[in-house]
């Protein structure tokens, strides 16, 4: 699972508006992994052709998992940036 948008979050200050359907999907897998709280509402109604309607997400907390994920992820740089400069 890819955590950019994790630490973009964790970077922000809360509530964060996603509007992008993408974004809002990768929102979703994090409220899965239990790393944020979100709302989701959908925007539009879509068309008779069978489009869905947007679905935007607002964080409004990240969990102590949440923390922790990025606390190792920016843990693990740190030691591999050490360690790359003893190369």
């Amino acid at each position: 699972m890819p955590y950019d948008t994790l630490e973009t979050i964790h970077d922000s200050q809360l509530p964060l508006l996603f509007t992008c359907a993408s974004d809002a999907h990768v929102i979703r897998s994090y409220v899965a992994a239990g790393l944020v709280i979100a709302n989701f509402q959908l925007v539009g109604a879509g068309t008779s052709y069978g489009e869905r309607p947007q679905s935007t997400a607002s964080v409004v907390a990240i969990t102590p998992a949440g923390r922790k994920t990025i606390e190792r992820l920016r843990a693990g740089r740190s030691m591999k940036n050490f360690r790359g400069a003893d190369s």
